[in-house]
């Protein structure tokens, strides 16, 4: 299971070790955002801090219904302890988690200030 918590601005925030594959790690607290399709954005810096190679290019529809290309990266992120291979778009927005990573997984919210979120898999 893993457990994030509800921000007093009812934000969903979980905490997230991400590597790259020289030995960078960064221990991050993520937004998750259920309109976010893809695994995880990171800002710019966050990929540069990480050594992210880019892995290729694609398009992203904005929350106003712009489309934007992004660069993606590939990155390992800790989850449940284990390591796992995911992709990235890098971009300038705080980081977020996307509803890729939650496949297999049920989510629990307590929307209360500093209420629990519970992630257990299905």
């Amino acid at each position: 299971m893993i457990v994030g918590q509800v921000d007093t601005r009812r934000n969903l925030l979980f905490p997230l070790v991400v590597r790259g594959f020289t030995g960078q790690e960064l221990a991050l607290t993520v937004l998750l955002d259920t309109g976010f399709s893809d695994w995880l954005s990171l800002t710019d810096e966050q990929v540069a801090t990480l050594g992210l190679l880019p892995s290729g290019v694609a398009e992203s529809e904005l929350a106003d219904g712009s489309i934007v290309p992004v660069t993606l990266y590939t990155a390992v992120v800790v989850w449940e302890g284990i390591e796992r291979l995911i992709e990235v778009v890098g971009g300038d927005t705080d980081p977020l988690l996307g509803v890729k990573l939650l496949e297999g997984y049920r989510l629990i919210a307590d929307f209360t200030n500093n209420g629990t979120l519970q992630l257990s898999r299905l």
